[in-house]
């Protein structure tokens, strides 16, 4: 039996507005990360046939992570100070901690399961809002301060999404605008449970707050600086 840790990064696009489940289209050719998944998969598939789990995440978190996307949000509210909060509070997000993913992909290789699975959550109801507030309390000695800004007014700053903004995409983009709306439920039917949204918070401020590795990882992505956030910020001061 063969476990495979793919990615929804397999899928060939994520239309706006649109859910979309482990049926979706898979990218074509060779090139990149995720059409490489696709044909993983296939491979995988094809030389054990009825015995493989693929499982496909979206954003990997918690502590260690070496790509510091997760993490922006929790050090960023933790040095306070006015913060840039993208979008709308009621935006659904989906993440997975790394923990939750690795305890379930040991069940599903331990049970032979044979199926592909959106390996996403914490729940299907988590929007930007509610994870950011969970960031704000906490880091409540920060004073920390969200400020909203629309898609439009993001995208007129020229900041960059899922990189300088991690867990922000427009929810208009015609490639990626629908994202965040995987459908879990094959994988919760399967067992798939998540711990509470404030314990991964949490722990990430714990390691975050103590660790050099973060600064140290070739992974790391350039996300928003504080120069360019505030410099945001004031521009639509007013609007």
């Amino acid at each position: 039996h063969y476990t495979f840790i793919s990615s929804i990064s397999a899928y060939r696009g994520f239309p706006p507005g649109i859910r979309y489940d482990e049926d979706a289209d898979l990218l074509p050719g060779s090139q990149d990360y995720g059409a490489l998944k696709a044909r993983t998969e296939a491979a995988i598939q094809s030389a054990m046939p009825g015995r493989v789990a693929i499982l496909r995440p979206g954003l990997i978190v918690g502590p260690h992570d070496p790509t510091g996307r997760f993490t922006y949000w929790i050090r960023r509210i933790d040095a306070g100070g006015r913060v840039l909060a993208p979008g709308r509070r009621d935006r659904l997000i989906q993440f997975i901690d790394v923990r939750d993913l690795a305890e379930w992909s040991v069940l599903m290789a331990e049970d032979r399961v044979n199926a592909v699975f959106n390996a996403v959550g914490p729940q299907s109801t988590l929007t930007m809002g509610q994870f950011l507030d969970e960031c704000l309390d906490a880091s409540s000695q920060s004073g920390a301060r969200l400020d909203w800004l629309t898609d439009e007014q993001v995208l007129a700053a020229g900041i960059e999404g899922w990189t300088e903004l991690p867990l922000w995409v427009a929810e208009n983009d015609i490639e990626a605008g629908g994202i965040f709306l995987a459908d879990n439920r094959r994988a919760r039917e399967h067992g798939l449970e998540f711990r509470p949204l404030s314990q991964t918070v949490k722990d990430v401020q714990a390691w975050s707050r103590t660790t050099v590795e973060i600064r140290q990882s070739t992974l790391l992505v350039r996300t928003l600086s504080s120069e360019k956030e505030q410099a945001t910020l004031a521009r639509f001061d007013g609007f």
